[in-house]
């Protein structure tokens, strides 16, 4: 059954996750699947929700993100996106082709049990301060998806993606400080800079994915 399902994530993901006849819609049927294997996951581990959060299409600002009063894993969908987060995906990512390229596996994949953690997170009151709390998500993710072979394999592709990109972003200054003290300081104000703020994040995931074969979902759990 789980293969089944992986399955038909891997379609979904990699059938026409940007193009017109795409329909985002018949997707949730599938991440949601996705989503009561993590459930299932976070229970085994002791980390058990007295709810069920909803994965809604719904293309915000912050683009993926927990929304905690709302009790739903915000993803966006490409066709919904303004011209400035098209552009500002398009400078993060190298070019326009390569955002919608990573776009599904990174917004509409990878980045639903990365905000599942952090309604955990939340949800059992983690005293874990942003930069940290990042990493255990991220590293949560990539322990999660690569328990089955498909999964594995979009992690691979996922860290082939996102290589080059890194490799091509600038350098982030940090003041002369190390980088979870630089993180945690400018926090609030990384949000006003899509490009920074995005750039710490995809050095971020890169780093899990690369780790991801050292990681253990059981301790990523208990300390979250």
């Amino acid at each position: 059954m789980k293969e089944k399902i992986v399955l038909l994530i891997f379609v979904s993901l990699f059938g026409c996750s940007s193009g017109k006849n795409y329909d985002a819609v018949s997707e949730l049927k599938v991440l949601n699947e996705l989503r009561d294997e993590f459930l299932a996951q976070a229970k085994a581990h002791a980390r058990a929700l007295d709810f069920v959060p909803e994965i809604r299409n719904w293309t915000r600002p912050s683009l993926a993100s927990w929304r905690e009063e709302q009790r739903a894993v915000a993803i966006p969908v490409w066709t919904e996106l303004s011209a400035s987060q098209i552009s500002s995906l398009s400078a993060l990512f190298g070019s326009e082709a390569r955002a919608k390229e990573i776009f599904p596996l990174l917004f509409r994949w990878f980045l639903i049990p990365h905000e599942l953690f952090h309604a955990v997170q939340t949800n059992f009151q983690s005293h874990l301060n942003h930069w940290k709390s990042e990493k255990f998500a991220n590293d949560v993710a990539a322990a999660f998806l690569s328990h089955t072979h498909e999964g594995k394999m979009r992690l691979q592709r996922l860290e082939a993606l996102l290589t080059p990109v890194i490799v091509n972003l600038p350098q982030i200054e940090t003041a002369g400080l190390d980088e979870e003290t630089y993180f945690e300081k400018e926090y609030h104000n990384l949000g006003k800079d899509p490009l920074l703020y995005g750039n710490f994040q995809l050095r971020f995931i890169l780093r899990s994915l690369q780790n991801r074969e050292k990681l253990e979902l059981q301790k990523l759990f208990l300390n979250l």
